[in-house]
């Protein structure tokens, strides 16, 4: 209620909660998604890029194909991404074939780190190992430098996130 923010190119927004509080249906209404009840939002007048926390895609096909679909029918894009984030031995196999973290990573190689807009991704972290967590921020970092917005929501906030991985990594 009376939610009023504004992001500029480059920057990275997190909408910090937990479950149930309505992240979910925010970044749905700004993606288009989902239609608000009132208020404006300008988002419409952006480019955006809507990853959801799960989801989205055709099980049938294969990670280089929904990529490829998600990135405007660039293949070359698609395959490096892929690529990046550890799929190159999974382009061709039926996305229903992956375990969950794998189906993660294929949703953030649809980031189009050439390209800038709105990226809005829903719970970004979950089912994604520590390796694919760093590969997920450069992404991110990418994105923004190309001058892209983003805006993520999650129930952990990021830097409760890698402050846990890194002390657990020390421990081992």
């Amino acid at each position: 209620k009376n939610l009023s923010i504004s992001i500029e190119p480059s920057e990275i927004l997190e909408v910090y909660g937990k479950n149930g509080s309505g992240k979910t249906s925010l970044l749905r209404i700004i993606a288009g998604v989902s239609e608000q009840c009132a208020g404006f939002h300008n988002s419409v007048f952006f480019e955006k890029f809507f990853i959801p926390s799960h989801g989205g895609f055709r099980s049938e096909l294969t990670p280089l194909e929904i990529v490829e679909d998600l990135l405007k029918g660039n293949r070359k894009l698609a395959k490096k991404q892929l690529c990046k984030v550890g799929l190159s031995d999974y382009l061709s196999r039926p996305a229903s074939h992956l375990s969950e973290g794998q189906r993660k990573r294929m949703l953030i190689a649809s980031i189009p780190t050439n390209s800038s807009g709105l990226l809005i991704i829903d719970e970004p972290f979950n089912g994604l190992d520590f390796e694919a967590k760093k590969i997920f921020l450069e992404l991110l970092k990418e994105f923004s430098l190309n001058n892209g917005m983003i805006i993520l929501a999650t129930h952990i906030p990021i830097e409760s996130i890698f402050s846990a991985n890194f002390e657990k990594r020390k421990k081992l």
